[in-house]
C-alpha cells in the first residue's frame, strides 16, 4: 500500500522545484494554495474561504477528490508540496479537517527518494491540530535509506495522502466502507524548531511517557470497526483524559489502535504498561514492530467494566507466527509502533460491539 503512494510520488515529483530555503517554510493559505500540488488528476485543490473550514485567519486549502481504482501511473488522493531548507526542523504542525471519518498518511521523501511516513486517523468535521516530531515518521517498508534515519535537510517534498483505495481491496482483516468522496480541509502548516512538550509526565518515577491520551485521537491510527468514533474522554480516565473507541466488528475482522513511537523512544527499556478499559470481555492483544518489521504480540484477556494496567515485559511476548526476526528477540532501540487490538470477532467468529478506552501508556517501571 505505501510503497505505491512512494512510487507515485516519486514519478511525478522528481526534479520539481523546492521552497524558499531562507527560513522554515510555513504555509496559511492566505493569499492561495502555495505550492501546494495535487498528484491526483481528477482531484480539486483550492484555496477555501468559507468559515466552518478555516482554523486560522481567512482562507484554508481544500482537497476534494472520489473514489475510483488506480490507473498505471496514477493514485487517488494525494496532496502535497516540493520543500528544501528543512535543517532545523524538528516537529510538523497542522490543522486538518474531514468531511468523513478515516485514516490519512503524512509523508516526508528526501531526495534519495527514501520516504518516511506517519499514520493517522481523523474524525469527521472537527479541527484536528496536531504537532508530530520528524522522529515519529518511520522509513517506508519498500524504502532504503544510506543511514536508516530522516534526515531534515534532506527532505524535498512533503505529501498528504488518502489510503482508502487500498482499505477497501478488502485484503486485510479490517472492516472499511470507503466514501464515495471525501474532502480534506489543511491550515496553517509549519515546520517547526522545537517539539512541543505535550505530553504529561509520567505518573511513576523512572518511566518514559509514550502517549497520555490527553490530547487529539488523530495521534493514533485506527483500522478497522464499523461506525466507529474515535475521541479524547474525560470520563472515564485514569489521569486527565482517555482514548475512547466506538465501534462494531463485522465477524472475522479486527479493530487496531496503533501508535507510532519516535525512533529510539523506548531504548533501554524492559516492557511497557497501559491502562485499558473495555466495556465487554476480549481478548486485546498487543503488537510490537520493529523496525525490521518484525512482531511480537501478548494476548490479555480483559474483564468488562473495568480499568485494567497490564505490566508486559518483552520477555512476555512472542514473535508472531507470520513474521520472522533475524535479530532472535525486540530490540527496545528498534521498536516503531504499539498496536492494541480487539480479537473478539476473530476469535469468537461472531460479530461484536463494544467501547475500548485506552490511557497512560508508558514503559514499565
Amino acid at each position: 500500500m505505501t510503497s505505491r503512494i512512494c512510487l507515485v510520488m516519486t514519478l511525478l515529483l522528481g526534479g520539481m522545484p523546492g521552497a524558499r530555503a531562507a527560513d522554515l517554510p510555513a504555509w496559511d493559505f492566505e493569499q492561495g494554495v502555495q505550492g501546494w500540488l495535487s498528484l491526483d488528476k481528477q482531484a480539486e485543490l483550492v484555496q477555501e474561504k468559507e468559515g466552518g473550514h478555516v482554523h486560522e485567519g481567512a482562507a484554508s486549502l481544500r482537497f476534494s477528490f472520489g473514489a475510483r481504482a488506480a490507473q498505471p501511473g496514477e493514485l487517488p488522493g494525494i496532496m502535497g508540496v516540493p520543500v528544501q531548507g528543512l535543517t532545523s526542523a524538528r516537529c510538523l504542525h497542522l490543522a486538518v479537517q474531514t468531511s468523513v471519518a478515516g485514516p490519512v498518511v503524512l509523508a516526508l521523501r528526501e531526495t534519495d527518494e527514501s520516504n518516511y511516513l506517519l499514520f493517522a486517523y481523523l474524525t469527521a468535521d472537527e479541527w484536528h491540530v496536531l504537532d508530530f516530531p520528524l522522529t515519529e515518521f518511520r522509513l517506508d517498508e519498500h524504502s532504503q535509506d544510506e543511514n536508516g534515519r530522516l534526515d531534515p535537510e534532506q527532505v524535498n517534498f512533503i505529501g498528504l495522502a488518502d489510503p482508502g483505495v487500498f482499505l477497501a481491496q478488502g485484503n486485510l482483516p479490517f472492516f472499511y466502507a470507503r466514501p464515495n468522496q471525501r474532502t480534506l480541509w489543511v491550515d496553517e502548516v509549519e515546520l517547526l524548531e522545537g517539539e512541543p512538550d505535550r505530553l504529561a509526565a509520567p505518573a511513576a518515577a523512572g518511566t518514559v511517557m509514550l502517549e497520555d491520551c490527553d490530547g487529539d485521537p488523530g495521534y493514533f491510527m485506527v483500522f478497522g470497526g464499523r461506525d466507529l468514533r474515535a475521541a479524547a474522554c474525560d470520563d472515564p480516565a485514569v489521569r486527565g483524559k482517555s482514548l475512547r473507541l466506538d465501534y462494531t466488528l463485522p465477524r472475522g475482522t479486527l479493530l487496531a489502535a496503533l501508535r507510532q513511537v519516535a525512533a529510539g523512544a523506548l531504548a533501554g527499556a524492559r516492557g511497557i504498561t497501559f491502562s485499558v478499559r473495555s466495556g465487554a470481555a476480549l481478548p486485546l492483544l498487543l503488537l510490537v514492530e520493529e523496525d525490521d518489521r518484525s512482531r511480537y504480540q501478548k494476548v490479555i484477556e480483559l474483564a468488562p467494566g473495568r480499568w485494567q494496567t497490564p505490566v508486559i515485559t518483552w520477555a512476555d511476548m512472542t514473535l508472531s507466527e507470520d513474521t520472522k526476526d533475524p535479530d532472535e528477540g525486540i530490540q527496545p532501540e528498534t521498536i516503531r509502533s504499539l498496536g492494541f487490538v480487539d480479537a473478539s470477532a476473530a476469535f469468537g467468529q461472531k460479530e461484536t460491539a463494544n467501547t475500548l478506552w485506552l490511557d497512560e501508556i508508558t514503559t514499565a517501571p
